[in-house]
């Protein structure tokens, strides 16, 4: 995605999750800076791989997903829940 000019990893992954929410989170500027996470593909690829070891955490703990209709983590549910936990740190 990051090879269509002009778009960054952050607006590339607001488009792969749009397409593919089951299994992409979006790494922006603001989860990159709180999170540490370099907003390049190799930071992008970290991220999801964390997002998704998350999602798998809480699914074999049994913990309910939030999000309405979702019977189960997501890597993206993971990362809308840490977008709204950075954004708490105003």
């Amino acid at each position: 995605m990051t090879e269509i000019k002009h778009l960054g990893v952050s607006f590339a992954s607001k488009h792969l999750r749009c397409l593919f929410p089951e299994y992409c989170p979006v790494l922006d500027s603001i989860l990159s800076n709180r999170l540490f996470y370099e907003l390049s593909a190799s930071g992008y690829k970290s991220f999801a791989t964390a997002c998704n070891d998350i999602a798998e955490e809480l699914n074999g703990t049994n913990i309910v997903c939030p999000f309405p209709g979702k019977p189960s983590w997501r890597p993206s549910d993971v990362e809308a829940a840490l977008f709204a936990w950075v954004n708490e740190w105003k």
